[in-house]
């Protein structure tokens, strides 16, 4: 299993209007890509297979304010699914709208 990690932080990623705003190494090699620079030029919907995940997985954050433990199968750089368990959480401005989504993604493909 792999797991995002940050120094003195807990484990995170950041997205912004579907737009990637920080990805650490781990995220990036789960993903298959040569850089978090290069990652993050990738359109954060994209990257989810099934478009119903991604629209389930936007609706409990809207709703909630987070999302624990939801799995889903991402798509790879080279096209392979990698199975993944992701907790967010919503930020939100005064007026209640979203500014970001921070969160961990566990690579769970191999996991008994």
């Amino acid at each position: 299993r792999s797991q995002i990690t940050l120094p003195k932080l807990p484990r995170r990623i950041g997205v912004q209007s579907s737009d990637l705003i920080y990805a650490n190494t781990t995220l990036v090699d789960i993903l298959g890509d040569p850089d978090s620079e290069t990652l993050q030029t990738v359109y954060a919907d994209d990257l989810f297979v099934d478009p119903v995940d991604r629209q389930r997985f936007s609706d409990m954050l809207d709703q909630f304010g987070v999302a624990r433990g939801f799995e889903t199968q991402l798509r790879r750089t080279d096209g392979t699914l990698v199975l993944v368990r992701n907790t967010a959480r919503a930020h939100r401005a005064e007026d209640n709208r979203i500014l970001y989504v921070e969160g961990a993604v566990e690579d769970i493909t191999d996991a008994d």
